[in-house]
């Protein structure tokens, strides 16, 4: 994987990249965007679905107010360390790349059970005892 990293590190490095607007619908190379997840100060995570395989994945994009190409290295460098800390309780990355200039990855989709436990009425301490289970798998 250190190739491909680094053809996009080279790319940061010029700045030869842009933000490209990753929205639904949009094809990313094998990757079919079907509905956007969420934003954080960074980038964006999209659900997605393999085209070949029809497996759905996460892929998590820069977002369009992070152009800066210090950002987009610390981007891939979030994509790197997550490969090295590999574990049941860690998302597997499976592909990285440009898609029209933008650096994206594309990682385990993980199910909104708490999400879904709060809003059919769950306790707090049912999401507590879950969220403790999988800390589990850091130890």
């Amino acid at each position: 994987m250190g190739g491909r990293f680094a053809t996009m590190a080279a790319a940061l490095d010029t700045g030869a990249y842009s933000l490209g607007r990753i929205t639904t619908g949009v094809r990313i190379h094998q990757y079919e965007v079907q509905e956007a997840l969420g934003s954080g100060g960074m980038g964006r995570v999209f659900a997605a679905r393999h085209h070949f395989l029809h497996k759905r994945l996460a892929i998590k994009t820069l977002s369009a107010e992070s152009p800066d190409p210090v950002v987009a290295e610390r981007f891939m460098r979030e994509a790197r360390a997550l490969v090295a800390l590999a574990g049941p309780s860690v998302v597997s990355i499976y592909d990285a790349g440009l898609f029209k200039g933008s650096p994206y990855f594309v990682m385990d989709l993980v199910d909104t059970f708490l999400d879904r436990m709060i809003e059919r009425g769950g306790s707090a301490s049912a999401a507590y005892w879950t969220c403790w289970r999988t800390s589990q798998g850091f130890s």
